[in-house]
């Protein structure tokens, strides 16, 4: 896990010992985190520090258990560390474009990784983890409520993501059908919303105890379902935006007595963020499934379970940008799975999920079994096809394919392939969809999106989707056109452009950005910004 720790700034009328109170207090900070974590000291709040912190600062980090990375470090201080010879006992990271590209790409630590975000509507918590994962790994996100998956299901189309998996599915359906499966699940659960009151009248107006107990009820089995989910030595984040204990500390107590084998994690605190409230009822549910009873509760223990539940945290819209939350970060006892970005893991549970998707071929053009499925439409449930219509079926994909390549070939350079080499193909009647690697059967359950949609397939020819040209950048595609500010608000509009010496289809773009694409022919772009997208600006 990935630590960001800040150095706090000194005075230059500091006196020595002051300073030294700095250092240990990141000590402090430091020790709370076991081998294996990843610790950043960031020094951007840095503008003045003492050169006797240097040495006991770079003696500690070397005999560290933790490994420790420095972020942000003043040049002076590059420059001292280099002169004193303690440069190489330290990692520089100097905040580069180029070397934020590379974190993005190759060092994110979710690569590989199998993600679950099991309240997602509306998407703004996939969408963020999808742009840290970069393109690898598979993040599901499911909603349980059918209008609002749509909803989700459209912001993860307009993100041009390519490897999210879109369900639409109660979490008991879900645990059922993966145990033991995710290395990280994020339940940001629906909640009484009194963190809302201030910007939501409707909040206000619908609250009630009757609905905080209702919530805690329903929280209580979505975090069940979660644990089910979670491989051993995964990691849980449990958030609400509510201020009811009943729904946040006390949940979290509850949960932790219910399950031992899962423990609460540190939460580095921000500005605005302070420890989680502990009442006696939260205390009690914990102490109770140690067999304590309060006439044998002593102070130390009480305390030590207050301590516990304090690694929790809150947001007050008072005191942050924003409004008002709860969250805990949670980890299960074991070794995650498989190996992922070149760590250990166990590869046992594999074999929990059965086969892979049938219905596609592997996007690196290598053979794969095809299977017979009904044609159906989008968000419909995977179903398996009757025999006698297995051969049309894969003909049909075999068609798709085809032309997809084609338009690949003309249109795409190799680089747009970079992370999906293993990828698959799967259809729904005419739409064609690039599935991430390692996507578990998906027979049975209701699928809005399986996985990148790639386009149509219409009468030996191949329309791409807008969800493609957003998943792609200039330097993917063959020919792009970049329209000043001025004339993107007119592409979003609707309006064609003139495309003299263009054929063929292209990838518009502002300042380097996709917007959509464009075809070329007789002189002039056809716009094919999606029609119910197009406004006036």
């Amino acid at each position: 896990m990935n630590i960001a720790i800040k150095i706090p700034n000194a005075d230059r009328d500091e006196r020595i010992g002051s300073v030294f109170n700095h250092l240990f207090s990141v000590i402090l900070q430091n020790e709370i985190y076991g081998e294996g974590d990843n610790i950043i000291w960031d020094f951007s709040n840095t503008s003045f520090f003492h050169p006797f912190f240097l040495f006991p600062f770079a003696i500690y980090r070397s005999k560290c258990k933790t490994n420790i990375d420095c972020k942000n470090l003043p040049s002076y201080m590059r420059s001292y560390l280099s002169c004193v010879r303690f440069f190489d006992m330290l990692t520089i990271e100097n905040d580069t474009e180029g070397q934020r590209e590379k974190k993005n790409s190759d060092d994110f630590r979710f690569f590989g990784e199998r993600i679950l975000d099991l309240c997602a509507a509306p998407g703004g918590k996939s969408t963020q983890m999808a742009a840290a994962m970069a393109g690898r790994g598979i993040l599901f996100s499911n909603e349980i409520h059918p209008a609002r998956a749509k909803i989700l299901s459209e912001n993860i189309e307009r993100m041009g993501i390519v490897n999210d998996i879109v369900l639409n599915h109660d979490p008991k359906v879900l645990a059922e059908r993966f145990p033991s499966y995710f290395h990280r699940i994020l339940v940001d659960a629906p909640c009484s919303g009194e963190g809302m009151f201030r910007k939501n009248e409707e909040a206000v107006e619908q609250w009630s105890l009757e609905n905080v107990r209702l919530c805690a009820g329903r929280q209580e089995e979505i975090l069940e379902c979660a644990y089910t989910m979670l491989m051993g030595g995964g990691i849980l984040v449990y958030s609400t935006c509510t201020f009811a204990p009943e729904e946040d500390e006390e949940m979290i107590a509850h949960f932790l007595a219910k399950h031992p084998d899962m423990k609460l994690l540190p939460i580095p605190l921000a500005g605005g963020m302070e420890p989680g409230l502990v009442r006696q009822e939260a205390l009690m549910k914990l102490l109770q499934n140690q067999g304590q009873s309060k006439r044998e509760t002593t102070y130390d223990m009480e305390e030590r379970f207050r301590k516990e539940l304090q690694k929790t945290v809150r947001l007050w819209p008072h005191k942050v940008n924003g409004e008002g939350h709860f969250a805990a970060l949670l980890q299960k006892e074991g070794t995650a799975c498989l190996e992922v970005n070149g760590r250990e893991m166990n590869r046992d549970l594999i074999s929990n999920m059965g086969e892979a998707p049938c219905v596609m071929r592997s996007a690196s053009h290598s053979s794969s079994r095809d299977c017979d499925r009904k044609k159906m439409k989008k968000g419909s449930t995977f179903q398996k096809g009757k025999d006698k219509k297995s051969q049309s079926v894969s003909n049909q994909m075999t068609e798709a394919i085809a032309a997809f390549e084609q338009f690949e070939a003309q249109t795409l350079k190799s680089s747009w392939r970079e992370g999906k080499e293993r990828a698959s193909y799967l259809t729904f009647g005419d739409q064609l969809y690039l599935v991430p690697e390692g996507t578990p059967d998906l027979h049975g359950l209701k699928v809005l999106r399986p996985g990148l949609h790639l386009g149509t397939f219409k009468k030996n020819r191949f329309e791409p989707s807008h969800a493609l040209a957003l998943s792609l950048k200039s330097k993917d595609v063959k020919d792009t056109i970049d329209l000043s500010v001025e004339d993107a608000i007119k592409y979003i509009e609707g309006y064609t452009f003139p495309a003299e010496d263009r054929k063929g289809w292209c990838l518009v773009t502002v300042e380097g950005y996709s917007l959509g694409f464009g075809k070329a022919a007789g002189g002039s772009l056809k716009n094919h910004y999606p029609k119910g997208l197009r406004k006036s600006c």
